[in-house]
Order: structure tokens, then C-alpha cells, then sequence
């Protein structure tokens, strides 16, 4: 079973279908007692940070999903949620990471990248079966820069990990459920990871 972390994001439900369309058993929740069971985690994200988190600590989610010894993957915003901190929230995130997401360019209004991008560095098993320069699909105002545990890359007038892993922690800064064949193959592969 993927247990979807409820964190009052717009795309929990076309997470869910992508997931279930490769074959997975999916549940929506933000009880900790059925993350700390679940087989997979996905982290989703589509709207802000500090609301996110707020919600995520309300429910002591924070702490399970920090501990978690299963793979988990971000998407987006769940990306972010995994690094150190946002120039988009004051609050301290989940910290699994010591990344920092700040937004791009110091102009307002703030700039947004959104729009099929390509990816390369594609390394290890998340990106199996996924050609180098594939495109995702991108909708972020934040990102963070190349680091040691970048696993993928992409450019939006300059370059930034599209991908990240450490351990069993996975992110993308990308939507999977919204990129076509190459999405669900990503999300396959994620799925097949918590057989």
C-alpha cells in the first residue's frame, strides 16, 4: 500500500489515479499510525510551503515521515518539503535534507517555471527505463541549486536539480502525474520500489 500524505494539496487525486494506474494500492491520509505502515510514501505538493508543513506538523506527520525507513518520494512541493528551508515559509522543514529553495530571481512578480523541460543526470532506479533529456512536465516558483544528492538535472535560465536522493528519500521537482508515459514510468518505477 502508498499512503499519499494529506497535506491540503490541490493534486492529491491525480497523484492517487497515477498511482493506482500502475498497478498500486493507494490511500490518502494524514494519520501517522498509517504512514508509519505504509509500504511507499508519497510526499505531494501543489500550493505553499508553510501552509504545508503546518499541517504536516499539526498532525505529528513531521516526525514519522522524518523517520521513515521506506522509500518516500516528494513531488514538487513535496520535493521541497524535504529540504532545510524555503524562502517561501519562516517554519524549519522536514530536514532530511540541508537544502535551501529559494525563488527565481529577486524581481516581482515572482517568476514561475511552467511548461515540459528536459531532464538529464538521470541516475539510479527511480529514472529507469527513462531516456536522458526525456521532458517533465514543471509548474514551481522555487527551487534549489546542483548538490550532492542531485539526481537529475534540468535549467530554467540556469540550472537546478530536478531530482534528489538520499537513502530512501526521494524528490522531484517535477509532476510525474501530469507528464504522460514518462511520468507513469516514473511512477512505476517508484511503486516497484516498495515491493
Amino acid at each position: 500500500m502508498i499512503c499519499v500524505v494529506d497535506t491540503g494539496a490541490a493534486n492529491l487525486y491525480s497523484i492517487q489515479v497515477g498511482l493506482e494506474r500502475v498497478g498500486a494500492s493507494v490511500e490518502i491520509s494524514s494519520d501517522p499510525g498509517r504512514i508509519k505502515r505504509a509500504d511507499g510514501v508519497v510526499i505531494p505538493g501543489v500550493g505553499a510551503a508553510g501552509t504545508a508543513i503546518d499541517k504536516i506538523r499539526a498532525s505529528g506527520v513531521d516526525r514519522v515521515l522524518a523517520a521513515c525507513e521506506q522509500p518516500v518520494l516528494g513531488i514538487c512541493l513535496g520535493m521541497q518539503l524535504l529540504g532545510r528551508s524555503s524562502e517561501e515559509a519562516p517554519e524549519r522543514l522536514l530536514e532530511v535534507m540541508q537544502l535551501d529553495f529559494t525563488a527565481w530571481g529577486s524581481s516581482a512578480p515572482r517568476k514561475v517555471h511552467m511548461g515540459w523541460s528536459r531532464i538529464r543526470s538521470l541516475n539510479g532506479d527511480l529514472y529507469r527505463d527513462i531516456d536522458e533529456g526525456a521532458y517533465m512536465y514543471f509548474a514551481h516558483s522555487f527551487a534549489t541549486g546542483l548538490n550532492a544528492w542531485t539526481m537529475g538535472i534540468s535549467e530554467f535560465g540556469s540550472e537546478f536539480s530536478a531530482g534528489i536522493k538520499k537513502d530512501n528519500f526521494f524528490g522531484v521537482q517535477f509532476h510525474p502525474e501530469k507528464s504522460g508515459d514518462i511520468g507513469t514510468q516514473l511512477l512505476k518505477n517508484f511503486v516497484e520500489m516498495t515491493c
